[in-house]
């Protein structure tokens, strides 16, 4: 324990530090003496530490207590109840109180309605939120079974989100007083039955979202920091008689070699202080908006509209640019909204599929459009007649599709972009690294990046923004956002982007000068071409040439 503070201290960590699993047989009251001696040896070594900003009293305990063999002791040992857990933690944070008043004290428990039970001797819940929860524990005295609401495989991220958003309200609905809330052991494993890297990339940012952006907790704790290796190079007691499954030992965010997985990056993002803002210099959004729906039976109630096969992006050549194989787990990170699980075969027409629909007829994928993208074209299936389908590009409508009974695929064209002129408009989007809604980006402009104009203002959805900018002025113009910050972000600001805006061409115009008032310009016509000056001068010496030799000549004859 002490290195592990020395480790923190050195890296500015800080710490909820658990006391151990401890034997069933603390549960019985006789054994408190022993309970109160560990707790003793433990506590005052650390009374003043930075480090530490909680003690956990247990973790999983009422998983281990409230649950039969062979995951807990209910029924075996008679004093595995419900009364006596309680009682054990609420002896434990009176005497660590006693011992410390620094420090706060919780108690990680698997459920989440369990962390209700010991509101009033712990400072915050902190809840285990991987999936499952029993609900009716605050009356039972055992855990009956799991109510799942988790985000997992086959599910789109808007539902996922939705899904865990409504749990952690309930929790807060029935708290006696206010409280902050950690997640504990949120995660995914990355490989194992349905499980992916992309897939728990997903589910990670599910969780931060809902913890940071639209509850704002106190904090999320993800399970596990890396990978686990097996065989273990040490068994702990936990893994003797059992092989660790390939689910289990994937649920790190970073591999055995302390690389990254998609995962990481995304708790990094949420964990900064500020999030970051970029501009799309090409679309990234595609929006489907479907005419009708259907459900198809009693035991299937969920609202389709149509199947989708894949997505392929081509260049205006017509040549593959990225195909998104819809139905494969690949692609699940990409579809937002309205898109059921993953399926497969459709005979043999597709070889995996997904139904797209909903109860708001929409459905959304977030992909950046590869570069040249020209066409979209599409993969998709109606068994409904008359079913039409209006394509939106970054909540532009692009077109609407007749979507007709069987596999059919259609290729739809994107507008050209228009060279940007002055006069003309500057459709400027932006996206954060996080889906934040809240707070105001304002668009600035500026000739020399240090006197800074505002042109525009907006409020960001899901991490989107778009602003329409007028063009003015020729020249070098810089572009930046300024976000003003929310919830538990501070402001950011972009970085800039320049547009070079061409100068208007210069068309002549014609002029008149007028000529000095004494001058008698003489009348010329087209017909009547004009002698040089020097022609006529040359004319004149010989005319006067000849005129004086015959004076000449007549003088001689006379006197002769």
């Amino acid at each position: 324990m002490h290195k592990l503070v020395s480790i923190a201290e050195k890296h500015d960590l800080r710490l909820i530090l658990w006391l151990g699993d401890l034997c069933p047989q603390f549960l019985h009251p006789a054994y408190y003496p022993g309970l109160q001696r560990y707790i003793e040896a433990i506590i005052p070594t650390f009374v003043d530490n930075p480090q530490i900003i909680a003690w956990d009293l247990q973790t999983d305990v009422d998983g281990a207590v409230l649950q039969k063999p062979p995951f807990g002791c209910y029924g075996e040992m008679p004093y595995c109840t419900k009364t006596n857990m309680l009682n054990m933690l609420r002896f434990m944070a009176d005497t660590i109180r006693q011992l410390d008043s620094h420090h706060l004290i919780t108690v990680g428990f698997c459920w989440v309605t369990t962390s209700l039970l010991t509101q009033d001797f712990t400072d915050f819940l902190m809840p285990q939120v991987l999936g499952g929860d029993v609900p009716d524990i605050l009356e039972a005295e055992m855990a009956s079974e799991l109510q799942g609401y988790g985000p997992g495989a086959g599910r789109d991220y808007d539902t996922m989100v939705r899904t865990l958003e409504d749990k952690i309200r309930s929790l807060q609905s029935q708290m006696t007083r206010p409280m902050p809330i950690v997640f504990a052991e949120y995660g995914s494993p990355s490989a194992g039955d349905d499980y992916s890297p992309e897939l728990q990339q997903q589910i990670y940012d599910v969780y931060l979202e809902v913890a940071f952006l639209r509850l704002k907790l106190a904090g999320a704790l993800n399970w596990a920091l890396t990978d686990f290796i097996w065989p273990p190079k040490s068994k702990p007691f936990a893994f003797l008689d059992s092989p660790l499954s390939v689910t289990e030992q994937n649920f790190g965010a970073f591999y055995l070699n302390y690389s990254p997985k998609p995962a990481a990056e995304i708790a990094r993002a949420y964990y900064a202080n500020a999030p970051t803002i970029t501009f799309q210099d090409r679309p990234e959004e595609l929006k489907f908006i479907f005419s009708k729906t259907f459900v198809p039976g009693p035991e299937d109630t969920r609202v389709l509209a149509v199947a989708f096969d894949s997505i392929t992006f081509l260049s205006a050549e017509r040549s593959s640019l990225l195909t998104l194989d819809i139905g494969d787990p690949s692609a699940r990170p990409y579809l937002v909204q309205g898109f059921s699980g993953d399926e497969g075969p459709w005979e043999e027409r597709a070889k995996n599929f997904v139904w797209a629909g909903g109860e708001e007829k929409t459905a959304r994928i977030w992909l950046p459009f590869p570069e040249k993208t020209r066409y979209i074209s599409l993969r998709v299936n109606s068994v409904l007649e008359d079913m039409r389908m209006t394509i939106l590009v970054d909540d532009e409508e692009i077109k609407t599709l007749s979507v007709g009974v069987g596999w059919k695929t259609y290729t739809i064209q994107l507008p050209e972009e228009q060279p940007v002129t002055i006069g003309s408009t500057f459709k400027l989007r932006g996206k954060f690294n996080l889906p934040i809604s809240e707070g105001t980006v304002t668009i600035q402009i500026s000739n020399d990046q240090i006197a800074w104009q505002d042109v525009a203002s907006v409020v960001p959805q899901r991490g989107r923004f778009a602003a329409s900018i007028p063009i003015e002025r020729a020249g070098t113009l810089w572009l930046r956002a300024v976000w003003s910050g929310a919830g538990l972000y501070q402001s950011a600001v972009s970085e800039a982007i320049s547009l070079e805006i061409p100068a208007p061409p210069v068309t002549p115009t014609p002029s008149i000068v007028p000529l000095p008032a004494a001058a008698s310009p003489t009348p010329m016509t087209e017909s009547t071409p004009q002698a040089p000056i020097g022609l006529y001068a040359g004319a004149v010496a010989l005319l006067l040439l000849l005129v004086g030799l015959g004076i000449y000549f007549a003088l001689r004859h006379q006197k002769g």
